[in-house]
């Protein structure tokens, strides 16, 4: 995954956002590569406010020297977007600094029914996990069992927050709902994240 550090007037930010789509066209300092993941990290300049938002590059343009992607942002950073458009436009907003999401990808054996099947993670954060969806798109509120192996086999439950189609498979968003009897396993499964040399944004 590509990961990019900008600075946009205000202004800037809301020529890019797309309101049709919601997708952003941003000037970037080389090309991101056509349907590669990207994890932008934009600043507003003379504004306290800066968010990730992590997406598809869906389309890229050239003119001479400078490049623009398009990125179509994952469900889990349309938050994101939003208080950027909304700091950009001038209005008050309360910034939150989300926790670091870790763009790591990790087998894990996801329980639906009666079955499990083995798919992937594309990010981890304190609350939860993306992953690539091999099968057919989970709905909203859906429970799941999260099996992960790291130094010790770990069992979560978690529901499903978002979910957004690619062209080969689907990327879910699920929020971990915890593991009470056993307080710090996703602490220490993020920090064999962490020492892996995995990128967080």
């Amino acid at each position: 995954m590509n990961s990019v550090l900008m600075v946009l007037e205000p202004e800037e930010l809301l020529d890019a956002l797309r309101q049709d789509t919601g997708r952003l066209l941003l000037p970037v300092k080389q090309s991101l590569g056509l349907t590669r993941r990207a994890a932008i990290r934009i600043q507003l300049h003379g504004r306290p406010v800066v968010a990730t938002i992590v997406g598809t590059v869906v389309s890229t343009h050239r003119n001479g020297s400078a490049h623009h992607v398009e990125l179509a942002p994952d469900g889990d950073s349309l938050r994101a977007v939003q208080l950027l458009s909304a700091a950009a436009r001038g209005e008050e907003v309360a910034f939150l600094e989300r926790p670091i999401r870790y763009q790591a990808k990790l087998p894990v054996f996801v329980g639906l029914e009666d079955s499990a099947i083995c798919m992937s993670t594309f990010s981890v954060s304190m609350g939860g996990c993306g992953l690539v969806w091999s099968i057919s798109a989970p709905t909203m509120g859906q429970s799941l069992q999260l099996r992960f192996a790291g130094s010790r086999v770990v069992d979560f439950r978690g529901v499903v927050c978002w979910a957004q189609p690619t062209r080969q498979s689907s990327l879910v968003g699920v929020r971990l709902l915890g593991r009470k009897d056993a307080p710090g396993v996703w602490d220490a499964l993020l920090a064999e994240v962490r020492r892996s040399g995995a990128p967080g944004t």
